[in-house]
């Protein structure tokens, strides 16, 4: 079963989809669909939350090679 919430802000970044949604007072944040982990106390905090989660996997990828 999916349970649907409502959407309250996107962004791109990085070439990736920034998601964010309520769940009662608080918000959850979705980076290309996969569910952060957290609640938020507001939109932006979820979209930099998946703004930071971006640039730690590029910096991992880059630290790789």
């Amino acid at each position: 079963m999916t349970i649907e919430r409502k959407e309250v802000a996107t962004e791109m970044y990085g070439g990736r989809k920034i998601r964010v949604t309520l769940m009662g007072p608080d918000f959850l944040a979705y980076v290309d669909g996969v569910e952060l982990s957290g609640f938020y106390l507001s939109p932006q905090a979820g979209i930099n939350a998946g703004q930071k989660y971006v640039d730690d996997e590029r910096k991992a990828k880059e630290k790789k090679k």
